[in-house]
């Protein structure tokens, strides 16, 4: 299995102007389902093909297994590519466009045919061995090039967006099928995508992705929970942020002032008193109430807004005593109308402090 490494690796388009990459460095360990996340245009996709040698880069280095292959010929570095747009020959069934690479390769037609009737069994294609890709289903089809990838007997799956043109059901059941092959087959596997709930549901870990940088890696649940960026947090799943001023700071935690005056205790430690911070907690740690609890920590008044249900929760937004508003995430029993007075309480285990950027709040959360 390999390990794939990027060592300052840069590219850019428009005689400079556009960067896609900007000295990325970065580690994929061997028999890993790791995922590329960002926005659209930050150059995720750019990373993959440099890899599987389609684009070139500028600058920078990429290692195999240990071995760079930088000037090894796309053909030559046993790398598997499963790409948005589904790419299969239409002349050929099923069992033959899954055989083609064997066949290329030059195996012999009995272990040929004995690799095509395993794949086809391990992704339940058996019944639609025969048919043309014109008579499949878009997500029978996207099995297929993932059939064909496997079928080409290497150790490293690059998966550029592969889901994506699929509907949101078949989505859902190929992406654990994905899961499944890349661990049940021992190989490594990059997926680009920007669907956050795809890449936190099968990674082992994730790559956040903006401007052509890196900006966090992390496994989904550290990520998700304790975010060291601002954007990580904005980009992956919702969250709420005010900013704030530090007014006390101890060992066993700080006081921040947001705005009309209200201090919230989290237990973040190492904050200097007056130093401007974000505040953030996700919708789903915020916990309501028609009554006061005076157990509760943080508790601010005020009122249901507007609310979005999805099922089995329900999203409110509330707008605060203080003006302002955020979004909470109950189980969908709990049901408040619009306008209904309420408590929001903020846990301070849940409450996450981020150094105030530089450039501002509304810039930093740009997906831009």
């Amino acid at each position: 299995m390999p390990d794939v490494k990027l060592v300052n690796i840069s590219k850019r388009y428009g005689k400079g102007k556009i960067i896609a990459a900007d000295k990325v460095n970065l580690e994929i360990k061997d028999g890993e389902y790791f995922t590329i996340l960002g926005p659209s245009g930050c150059g995720k996709s750019t990373l993959l093909k440099i890899i599987a040698g389609i684009v070139k880069p500028d600058e920078g280095e990429v290692y195999v297994g240990g071995k760079l292959i930088n000037d090894v010929p796309i053909e030559e570095r046993r790398i598997a590519m499963v790409f948005q747009n589904i790419l299969l020959f239409p002349h050929m069934n099923v069992e033959e466009n899954i055989g083609y690479a064997p066949r290329v390769k030059g195996i012999e037609r009995e272990r040929r045919v004995k690799i095509v009737e395993e794949i086809v069994s391990m992704l339940k294609l058996t019944l639609r061995s025969t048919a043309f890709p014109d008579e499949l289903s878009r997500g029978a089809q996207q099995k297929v090039s993932l059939a064909r990838a496997i079928a080409s007997e290497t150790n490293l799956f690059l998966l550029d967006e592969p889901l994506s043109a699929l509907d949101s059901r078949v989505r859902l059941e190929l992406r654990y099928e994905l899961r499944r092959l890349v661990k049940e087959l021992g190989v490594t596997a990059i997926h680009v995508t920007h669907d956050q709930e795809e890449a936190m549901s099968i990674s082992d870990r994730i790559a956040i992705m903006k401007h052509g940088k890196i900006i966090e890696v992390g496994s989904p649940v550290e990520l998700y929970l304790g975010p060291r960026t601002i954007f990580t947090a904005h980009f992956l799943g919702k969250m709420n942020f005010m900013e704030g001023m530090v007014r006390e700071s101890s060992g066993g935690g700080c006081v921040v002032e947001v705005s009309g005056g209200v201090r919230i205790r989290t237990k973040v430690r190492g904050r200097l008193a007056r130093e401007r911070v974000v505040l953030a907690i996700r919708p789903e740690f915020i916990k309501l109430s028609q009554t006061m609890n005076e157990n509760e920590k943080n508790v601010i008044e005020g009122k249901i807004v507007e609310k979005f249900y999805t099922g089995s929760y329900i999203y409110y937004k509330v707008k605060l005593e203080n003006g302002i508003e955020v979004f909470t995430l109950t189980e969908a029993e709990k049901m408040y109308k619009d306008g209904d007075k309420i408590y929001a309480s903020f846990p301070p285990e849940y409450v996450i402090l981020f150094k105030y950027p530089e450039e501002g709040l509304e810039k930093e959360l740009s997906l831009e």
